[in-house]
């Protein structure tokens, strides 16, 4: 049986270095990229605050719809590196099986 899954682990090994560089490297964008749309956020949301102090309510609408597809974008970002790792760890697990 360790006959038949030897070259399956073989195949695995570069997937893994591949999966892993790629989480590496989506890692390295998220946090980076944070800093810049946390900033953006917090504009976003100072904005927000003045559309109801004016009660400018079409422009509030405008203002959470872009706040939320930047909340909607760092989640995505995090499922994915989630995604890599859970990945990454399951082809460990089978090659060392």
């Amino acid at each position: 049986m360790k006959l038949v899954k030897l070259p399956f682990k073989i195949l695995a090994l570069p997937v893994m270095l591949v999966w892993g560089a790629l989480g590496l490297i989506v890692k390295l964008a998220t946090n980076l990229s944070c800093y810049i749309v946390g900033t953006f956020m917090l504009f976003l949301s100072s904005c927000c605050v003045y559309a109801i102090v004016m009660r400018l309510w079409s422009q509030l609408g405008i203002l959470a719809v872009l706040l939320l597809g930047c909340v909607v974008m760092l989640f995505g970002a995090s499922w994915i590196i989630v995604f890599l790792e859970n990945t990454t760890g399951r082809l460990s697990d089978f090659v060392h099986e």
